[in-house]
Order: structure tokens, then C-alpha cells, then sequence
């Protein structure tokens, strides 16, 4: 199938490079087709591409895997279903990660639909793959809190303050796993995943440094490059779009073995998504063609 599939996306545009060289034109409606099915061909057939890890995705797997056993992370989920295909695969690697790792995890959100997507990580990953694990002692769920970048502000030095209760309405004291914790500085290590405002700038700039705490980040793609002044002083590592999430995937499995029997839905899209730019940079030199061709025949005829 990847055989016929090749020939297919390899006879496409070398048809649109034909019909640019003769001069014929090419109609938008053919090239949205050829996209969509080139997309949808990579998808059937499951085109995945090599993953080479960076520094910045490393260092976010080497401080998890490096935390002592029982290390009490904060995982804060600021977004919401539209950028779930997106950052959801991170919050799944690093979840698969820390259990593995004997660590606990307390989530909350600052995205009133991010209470949602802790509700879908506890239910696909925690619970399932983790039933072992004991609400309370293991994971915690506080929820969301109003306020954006004031919650921030007040969690920095007294957690308690903000979020008194978790999403069961019962008491942070009366939960073992917040033995310890008074503030976010009190947490071995926080993992904030986000798309927007308030994210993971708002966590470096009202958390980071006021509490001396220890942050890795998950953005989507078009977030990241705003986000990198911050590496590594600010943000000790990141997670950059799917490649990141498919770095994570890569780096979990080649660690843990049996986790290559569980399915990488980031390490899954990069196929997809590397043909799918092939294609469009691909055109967009096809396009040049015929702009200079068609310049150069104006030239020539004045």
C-alpha cells in the first residue's frame, strides 16, 4: 500500500510540475483535491517519519526520569478541545512518564474549558493504565480557578489561598498527596501544556521566578518560537507542537519498551504532516515557474 501509495503522491506532482513547465493553469480546486488526498493516503496507510530529538524536548524527559521516586509535580492543563489534537499526546507522554516513575501529580487548570481536558486525561490514561493508583495519595484534581494571571500570583506563595478544595469539594489538607506543599515553589517540578492566554508565559513571568520554580512547557507550534527567549534560564525545557510531543513518544518507548505497544498519536501525525508541507512547499516552487515563465513571455512579447 505505502508502495502504491508513493507512485500516487509521485505521479500527482509530477503531472502539476508538467502543467506549470507547458504553461497550462492549474485550478485551485485541483490542488486543494491533491492535497486532501495526499493527506488522507498518508493517514490509510500510516507514513511515519523518523524522529530525532532536541535538546529542548530532552530536557523536560531527562528532569521527569531524573526526579526522585515520589516527586510531587503540578501539571497545569491551559487549553482547550480545539488544541487538544495538538498538546493532548504531550499531556499523555508525561503522564505515562511520571506514574512510571512513582511520582505524583496534582492537575489543575486555568482555562475555565481546561477542566474538561483534566477530566479526559484522568479518564484515558490515569485510570485505566494506572488503576493501581489512589486518588488523594498518587493524583489530585483541583480544578479550575478564575482569575488568570491573579490566581497565578497567589498560588506562587500560598496555594492554599486559591484552591482550598479540590474539584470534590474536599479540603487540601485532608489529601495526603499535599503533605508539604504550601505554594508552587513546594513542587518538585511544574509541567504547564498550553495554547493561549493566560499559558505557560504567564506561568514564567508570575510563577517561575517568584516562587524559584522548576517549569517544562508544552505549547503548540505557532506558540513556541515566542516562548524560546525563555529557554533555559526561565523554562528548563519545551515541547514544541506535535514534533515535540512525538519526540517525548519517541524518548518514552526507547526507555520504557513496553510503552511501544501503546499508541503515539503525535509520532502518528508526523507523517501526515510531513507530507502535507512536501506538498505545499513543493507548489509554492511550482507556482515561481510559472510566475517567471509567465513574466519572462511578457517581457519577450513587449
Amino acid at each position: 500500500m505505502k508502495t502504491i501509495f508513493y507512485i500516487f503522491l509521485a505521479g500527482g506532482l509530477g503531472w502539476l510540475l508538467w502543467r506549470t513547465l507547458v504553461g497550462r493553469e492549474v485550478g485551485r480546486r485541483v490542488i486543494f483535491l491533491f492535497i486532501g488526498l495526499a493527506v488522507s493516503g498518508a493517514v490509510l496507510v500510516k507514513i511515519l517519519m523518523p524522529v530525532k530529538e532536541t535538546t529542548v524536548v530532552r530536557n523536560v524527559f531527562d528532569t521527569v526520569e531524573n526526579l526522585p521516586d515520589g516527586s510531587t509535580i503540578l501539571m497545569s492543563l491551559d487549553y482547550d478541545p480545539s488544541a487538544q489534537p495538538e498538546l493532548q499526546p504531550m499531556a499523555n507522554a508525561m503522564l505515562r512518564h511520571a506514574f512510571t516513575k512513582k511520582h505524583k501529580v496534582v492537575f489543575m487548570t486555568l482555562w475555565a474549558t481546561g477542566g474538561a481536558m483534566v477530566t479526559y486525561a484522568i479518564d484515558t490514561i490515569v485510570n485505566p493504565e494506572f488503576p493501581e493508583l489512589v486518588y488523594g495519595v498518587d493524583y489530585c484534581n483541583v480544578g479550575y480557578r478564575a482569575g488568570n494571571e491573579a490566581v497565578l500570583r497567589v498560588i506562587a506563595t500560598d496555594f492554599r489561598k486559591t484552591f482550598s478544595v479540590d474539584v470534590n469539594n474536599t479540603s487540601l489538607d485532608d489529601l495526603k498527596i499535599f503533605e508539604g506543599i504550601l505554594s508552587c515553589g513546594d513542587f518538585d517540578y511544574l509541567l504547564v501544556i498550553g495554547s493561549g492566554k493566560p499559558g505557560v508565559k504567564e506561568w514564567v513571568e508570575f510563577v517561575g521566578d517568584p516562587a524559584d520554580a522548576l517549569i517544562g512547557a508544552g505549547v503548540n507550534a505557532v506558540s513556541a518560537p515566542q516562548l524560546f527567549p525563555y529557554y533555559p534560564d526561565q523554562l528548563n525545557g519545551m515541547l514544541g507542537g506535535s514534533k515535540g510531543a512525538s519526540e517525548y513518544e519517541t524518548l518514552l518507548s526507547e526507555r520504557y519498551p513496553r510503552f511501544k505497544a501503546v499508541r503515539a498519536k503525535a509520532t502518528e501525525i508526523m507523517g501526515p504532516q510531513t507530507i502535507a508541507h512536501v506538498v505545499v512547499l513543493l507548489l509554492i516552487v511550482f507556482g515561481n515557474i510559472t510566475y517567471f515563465k509567465a513574466r519572462s513571455a511578457r517581457r519577450g512579447s513587449a
